[in-house]
């Protein structure tokens, strides 16, 4: 498998997660949510064409769900649920194309013939960018409401920074993914109260979209560099729907 074929596949199984678990039971303008992209059109030679395509896709719907914020009757739990994972989304292809690019650049996979890829490096890259995560999301605390699953998530991303075991980190990155949906299910991690009524509730909540769009795209390296060590076999792991 060429990582041509590892981003597809990566990206198409990131589309149906975003479709079938993020996207359900959500509406806009009485219709439901979904992203019609179409992964194996992905363009190898030129991704910047496939992401500035998708995120076109994506942004259209961001306009049009910010527009029902003029209606006097615009819920706003449903603006903010369909925003923040209109974000992840947008967030998690453009840190799959990325990679695309990175291991390009890396020489990595290069037609057919695979190129040493160092698993120490692999490691090192997800503790970093676990590491960095949970710096953002000690910003947040204050307007999260459920204290146990911010501990909870804490716990995890702290295992993940220091683990040395690429299975081991495929299992947390899973439990991981399993508490993440609960941000995804703003009633269960936002305080409202805070959001809505507050003057700067917006600020607050574009805070906490960017911390999601985080957590995804953590998810996001562990699928792409675990798989990519894996002499060219292609096991799903955390965002398979």
């Amino acid at each position: 498998m060429t990582i041509n074929e590892l981003v597809v596949i990566t990206l198409d199984d990131f589309i149906s997660y975003l479709n079938n678990e993020c996207f359900k039971n959500l509406k806009l303008n009485g219709k439901n949510l979904y992203l019609n992209i179409d992964a194996s059109k992905f363009n190898c030679e030129n991704p910047s064409l496939s992401k500035t395509e998708w995120n076109d896709i994506i942004n259209a719907i961001r306009q049009e769900n910010q527009e029902t914020l003029a209606k006097k009757n615009c819920d706003l739990k449903n603006f903010a649920r369909i925003e923040m994972n209109l974000i992840s989304a947008a967030s998690g292809i453009n840190k799959v194309i990325s990679l695309h690019k990175e291991f390009n650049e890396l020489g990595f996979w290069n037609g057919e013939k695979t190129a040493t890829f160092n698993e120490k490096f692999v490691l090192k890259k997800i503790n970093l960018s676990a590491q960095s995560l949970i710096k953002e999301f000690a910003a947040i605390y204050e307007n999260l409401k459920n204290e146990q699953i911010f501990n909870e998530l804490n716990l995890l991303l702290k295992k993940i920074v220091v683990s040395t075991d690429l299975n081991e980190i495929l299992k947390l990155s899973s439990e991981l993914l399993l508490k993440q949906n609960q941000v995804l299910n703003l009633d269960y991690f936002v305080d409202y109260n805070k959001l809505v009524n507050e003057y700067n509730w917006i600020h607050d909540f574009v805070k906490i979209s960017h911390v999601n769009a985080e957590f995804v795209n953590l998810i996001i390296i562990i699928e792409v560099l675990t798989n990519s060590i894996k002499d060219k076999i292609y096991i799903p792991t955390a965002i398979k729907a």
